[in-house]
């Protein structure tokens, strides 16, 4: 091989591929190179980014708010549309069973196989599997849209806005090969996919009010807001636990406590403890954020898993069994486009006396568009500090969020960052230490006061039975959970009395 080239092996996957209510979409078969023999010092930038969710739910927020037109677009063989790297050359061994079906289809191709019956080829164009494919189908797709006027978010590379000649501005957010498309007028959608047929051949496109994207169904049939759901990851999820017995909710109160009397799991147990957990925080971070606190601890036991921690998987999978279907509905309703951040903590919670944070980040009064559970870091030697620390590390989404609603045209002025201890709020508004029991807090937390002063933020006391973030600090029970549930996914729109302040409705509490 040429000093310049890379010697790569191959792999033919075919999988039966289901859409996110669980129906089978297609056969799907795919030619994947083994990019692990590539020598990644030969390419200058090899990084290619993906939409993140939080992108993903602002613009379904902005469509359902504005009750715009939505579209959804997938390129087949999307990499296929991008050229090798020119000056690296990319060779790749096809098996004697991918020549034999090569053959099949152009027999010119015979003289050069060898005597194993299999055939070194060069790639012309981004195949997957190649370290450089996904940076090259990126770059690909950007100058295109680009050719229609789309600018990226700087923000999120994923997040791309263009603004027709009549004023109609149209967003897209791109997660690889799949595009959800959002405007006020069909036409300017229209517009961008026939656009986008131009210049790949082979696309599957839909218009309407129900979109299957990303595995999640998203659902803008109720003006003015965004159901989302993902049933056929749960029905996927499911299929192994017909045993699980139906649970109220997804942890008991004892969540943190860990028996060291516990056996540790075999190693096929073990291995499915693990990829449990991993399929969970996949579904807790799209549309079941409900059962995220105990997920999140899960995750801190998958290398020393037992079988009290597989018991603890056992009960969520059966909350989920109980509650199929659940979802998370964003509905700006009457604040608009504004970002909020609402910030609890649990104090020492964990054996090692770590406390735990969770934090959601809201558009307007009910689209949650980001939210976080997990266990801090470093140990705090008070309830106070604890609620700091949460605050100042949650605070960098909040900023991040705003950033980019902003550039997407919708002023953020001051954000309001809900919190419901008093003593954080006080420490946060001096910017120092106010007593010798909170003297060693990092200075590192301070920057929280900067950015109060700046007006970026507005820190106002949210009482603990408002508080969203609350759920995701600590495994509620009975009808406090399914209350804080309601409140949290907005599954049922909030009652109102005669002056517009919220009721909150007890419901009737599960029997365990």
């Amino acid at each position: 091989l040429l000093s310049l080239s890379i010697a790569s092996l191959q792999s033919m996957f075919l999988k039966e591929k289901f859409d996110a209510e669980g129906k089978l979409d297609k056969l799907k078969s795919r030619l994947v190179a083994g990019g692990h023999m590539q020598d990644k010092s030969l390419y200058e930038d090899l990084s290619s980014p993906t939409a993140s969710l939080s992108s993903v739910f602002i613009l379904c927020a902005v469509a359902a708010h504005e009750k715009r037109k939505v579209a959804s677009l997938d390129v087949t063989g999307a990499y296929l549309n991008a050229d090798m790297q020119t000056g690296i050359k990319v060779h790749m061994i096809l098996s004697r069973q991918i020549t034999d079906i090569l053959l099949e289809i152009d027999k010119a191709y015979l003289e050069f196989v060898d005597e194993r019956g299999e055939l070194l080829v060069q790639l012309d164009k981004a195949l997957y599997g190649c370290v450089e494919s996904a940076k090259l189908w990126h770059d690909h797709l950007t100058k295109t849209l680009a050719q229609y006027e789309f600018k990226q978010n700087p923000y999120d590379p994923c997040l791309y806005q263009m603004t027709t000649l009549s004023g109609d501005k149209c967003d897209l957010v791109v997660h690889v090969d799949d595009l959800l498309i959002t405007a006020r007028e069909q036409g300017t959608i229209d517009g961008v996919i026939a656009h986008l047929k131009s210049k790949y051949k082979d696309t599957n496109e839909v218009s309407g009010e129900k979109h299957n994207y990303l595995g999640m169904v998203l659902d803008f049939t109720t003006p003015g807001e965004c159901k989302v759901s993902m049933p056929g990851y749960e029905k996927f999820l499911l299929e192994d636990s017909d045993n699980v017995k139906k649970y109220p909710t997804p942890a008991r109160e004892d969540l943190f406590d860990i028996d060291d009397e516990s056996p540790a799991l075999e190693e096929q147990e073990a291995k499915r403890f693990h990829t449990g957990v991993a399929k969970l925080l996949y579904l807790c971070m799209r549309a079941r954020p409900e059962c995220l606190v105990a997920v999140a601890f899960l995750c801190t036991r998958v290398t020393k898993s037992t079988a009290q921690d597989a018991n603890k998987l056992d009960r969520v999978l059966g909350y989920i069994r109980k509650h199929e279907g659940g979802c998370v509905v964003l509905r700006p309703g009457t604040k608009g486009i504004l970002a909020e951040l609402y910030t609890d903590s649990s104090y020492g919670v964990h054996p090692d006396a770590k406390s735990h944070s969770g934090s959601a980040v809201n558009i307007g009064d009910g689209a949650m568009v980001h939210w976080e559970s997990g266990k801090q870091q470093g140990v705090t030697k008070s309830s106070t500090e604890a609620e700091f620390v949460c605050l100042s590390d949650c605070l960098n989404m909040l900023i991040h969020v705003r950033e980019k609603l902003e550039h997407m045209g919708y002023p953020q002025g001051t954000s309001i960052v809900h919190q419901d201890n008093m003593s954080t709020m006080a420490l946060a508004k001096a910017g120092r230490p106010m007593h010798k029991r909170s003297r060693h807090i990092s200075i590192r937390h301070v920057w929280v006061t900067e950015q109060t002063k700046r007006g970026a933020i507005k820190i106002i006391h949210c009482p603990t039975e408002m508080m969203i973030a609350n759920m995701l600090t600590k495994p509620l029970q009975g009808s406090q959970f399914h209350r804080e549930k309601a409140m949290m996914t907005n599954e049922i729109s909030p009652i109102t009395d005669a002056e517009g302040s919220v009721v909150m409705v007890e419901e009737e509490e599960d029997i365990v």
